[in-house]
């Protein structure tokens, strides 16, 4: 039997933004992705993260991971449908390297950088876990939809000395309706925070 043809290849992963939370996981998963086709990896660099043309998924916002590696021609239908069942992997291009030396494909790695990134959203997570306290009937809001409160203790000791504050309340819907009432003293902030982890109210309640 004549040995498997190899060749060089140019892929770009296509990640959706709540799979993105978890960059660890996504280096992860490509990892086993290309080691399912018996492909050795090259280099891996994040290429950008945008806004997409149009929702994906229902996602709107995207990760491009760009990879070289060399792998077995026969394989590479394998990665495509590996890729169509992940639930990581929103879409996949694969176009062959030959254009590009060994040189060029190794300096354009920027694994490094994936994995220092990596490590700074899993700390800036866990920080946001630590500081998060979920009241008892409260979750997150998810796709833009009030379904709780998260409650952040006064940690700088400045909310204690308004007098008058102006609160958003969300509807169930998630739209805000504002108003201002005066409140002699205020101890604690109640945080509404989107599918991102992102604050996008605040709640000022009486102490």
């Amino acid at each position: 039997m004549p040995p498997e043809r190899t060749f060089h290849y140019e892929a770009m992963f296509l990640v959706g933004q709540s799979s993105a939370a978890d960059l660890g996981a996504v280096i992860t998963h490509i990892d086993e992705l290309l080691g399912r086709c018996e492909a050795k990896l090259v280099s891996m660099a994040k290429w950008d993260e945008r806004r997409l043309a149009f929702e994906i998924e229902k996602q709107k916002r995207g990760l491009y991971i760009l990879t070289y590696f060399e792998a077995p021609a026969q394989k590479i239908s394998q990665l495509d449908r590996d890729c169509q069942m992940s639930e990581t992997i929103m879409r996949l291009l694969v176009t062959r390297a030959d254009h590009l030396t060994m040189e060029e494909m190794q300096a354009a790695d920027g694994r490094e950088a994936l994995m220092r990134e990596a490590k700074l959203r899993a700390q800036i997570d866990a920080e946001r876990a630590a500081a998060i306290e979920l009241s008892p009937g409260g979750a997150e809001i998810e796709q833009g939809r009030l379904v709780g409160l998260a409650i952040l203790p006064d940690v700088h000791g400045l909310l204690g000395q308004l007098a008058r504050v102006a609160a958003t309340v969300f509807d169930t819907n998630g739209h805000g309706r504002r108003h201002q009432r005066p409140w002699p003293l205020v101890t604690t902030a109640m945080a509404v925070v989107d599918g991102r982890g992102r604050y996008v109210a605040w709640l000022l309640p009486l102490c």
